[in-house]
């Protein structure tokens, strides 16, 4: 569903369902630090309207739905309403559509490519069956607008359309409430989550929010110390993981010898081909340099 001015409207200052898979740890692009700065007004929100992801998911949606539609002879229609929990108006929920034959239940459509659909159930699965990031947008979804479930329609790159019905559960929904009221809690008093150090977007984040450089030195004491420390261990262990690789690596290359593939009992290959490189240049940029030196 493409969402209107007047949806935009509605989820300023409140959680949606977008939102609750990162409060809830579930969003592998967001870590809730990112989405408290996004909330506190302290960074913009990502302008996500020009994303390819997003434009052909919103082209696709409509005959995704018919599609599915078509499979199950359950008819799907747009709902664009802005559903705001009765229980706690902070919680809004904007969903993809409706089902004429099931009062109660609504339709999540996901247009994903097909590399995605291994970390699926086969098709008619449940809520075991799907990604946590979808189970917990479909529960704030059931939260907010009083749904008894949803059939997630999720759709894969070719001719693979799959879908899944997810049951309220109530039990989960109550423990996704407390983590949303006090991740509010957070935003009002100005008190960020910590940041996740294991976060494939922490790098960048940890960058968006130290951008320059004062020409301050500051002690950085004992944590500093056993930080500067673990560092140096890993960087060790890193190095002798290296060597192991590399050691194997050239094993594998001897037994290989003028061979143009060596194959192995488990299944698998190796492959010897000339490649021919074309020069290219890189465009200069500026970037912030971080690393130890010794004394």
């Amino acid at each position: 569903m493409a969402i209107s001015e007047e949806n935009r409207k509605a989820r300023a200052n409140r959680i949606g369902s977008s939102d609750a898979p990162t409060i809830m740890g579930a969003n592998a692009f967001k870590t809730p630090l990112a989405l408290y700065r996004e909330k506190a007004g302290i960074d913009a929100p990502p302008d996500l309207d020009g994303k390819m992801a997003i434009i052909m998911g919103n082209a696709l949606e409509a005959g995704i739905a018919d599609a599915w539609s078509t499979k199950t002879g359950l008819s799907a229609y747009e709902d664009t309403t802005s559903y705001v929990s009765t229980r706690w108006d902070k919680a809004v929920s904007h969903i993809d559509g409706r089902i004429r034959e099931l009062a109660n239940t609504i339709i999540e459509i996901k247009c994903r490519g097909a590399n995605a659909a291994q970390g699926y159930g086969p098709d008619g699965g449940d809520g075991g069956d799907i990604q946590a990031y979808d189970f917990v947008q479909i529960q704030h979804h059931c939260f907010c607008g009083g749904w008894d479930g949803a059939y997630l329609v999720a759709y894969f790159g070719g001719a693979d359309l799959r879908s899944y019905y997810v049951e309220r559960d109530d039990v989960y929904i109550e423990k996704m409430l407390a983590a949303e009221q006090e991740f509010w809690r957070r935003v009002e008093a100005r008190e960020p989550p910590e940041l996740d150090l294991r976060h494939r977007t922490s790098p960048a984040l940890v960058s968006q929010m130290y951008p320059a450089i004062t020409g301050a030195i500051v002690d950085l004491g004992n944590r500093g110390q056993a930080l500067h420390q673990d560092w140096l261990e890993a960087k060790e262990r890193e190095k002798a993981a290296k060597a192991e690789a590399e050691q194997a690596r050239l094993e594998l290359r001897t037994l290989l010898g003028e061979a143009a593939i060596g194959t192995l009992p488990g299944g698998g290959s190796y492959r010897r081909k000339e490649i021919t490189r074309k020069p290219y240049e890189v465009a200069g940029k500026t970037v912030v340099d971080f690393r130890y030196t010794k004394k």
